[in-house]
Formats: C-alpha cells, structure tokens, sequence
C-alpha cells in the first residue's frame, strides 16, 4: 500500500494522522504475521490506559512468557516503559 502511486499522490490530501495510523497498522500486521502472542499482549496492555506494573502483568498474564514478547514489541516501537515509582508498562 505504501508503494503504491495513488497512495503517494493523494497522502497530502488525507487527515495528517493518516500516516500514523498506516504507520501503525503496518507495524501490527508485521507483528502478528512474525509473533501472533505479542499482539495478543499489545491488545492487553491496549486495555490498561494506564499500564501496569511488571509484577502485575506476571499474574495477570500467568507467566512470565510476556517479558520475551514485550521485548517483540519494543523492538517494533509499539510498547514504551513508563519510568516512575514502579515500571509500568503500557502500549505505545
């Protein structure tokens, strides 16, 4: 879709959040094709605004299988840690 010459040629005429969101949803789909588990994560970190301190998601998630999956997501720019009191973690 990004190649294509109609998307270039009328990418100046869309709402300026277009790109992000082609941004984006390039970035899930890759993701889901390479680590289908993460998205399922990006989709429970999605849920929580607020994120959630790394024990928390322990428990919540069942084990500790999230800390590899949030590392697939760093990697791809769609989680941040929030650096405060406790690390949380939310989706990005």
């Amino acid at each position: 879709m990004i190649n294509s010459k109609n998307f270039m040629q009328n990418l100046h005429d869309l709402n300026p959040n277009f790109s992000l969101k082609v941004s984006l949803d390039t970035s899930i789909a890759h993701m889901k094709r390479e680590n289908e588990k993460a998205i399922d994560l990006f989709c429970l970190l999605g849920l929580l605004p607020g994120g959630i301190t790394e024990s928390d998601l322990t428990v919540v998630w069942g084990n500790e299988e999230w800390v590899v999956l949030s590392e697939h997501l760093r990697n791809a720019s769609l989680l941040v840690d929030k650096v405060e009191t406790q690390n949380i973690i939310s989706s990005g």
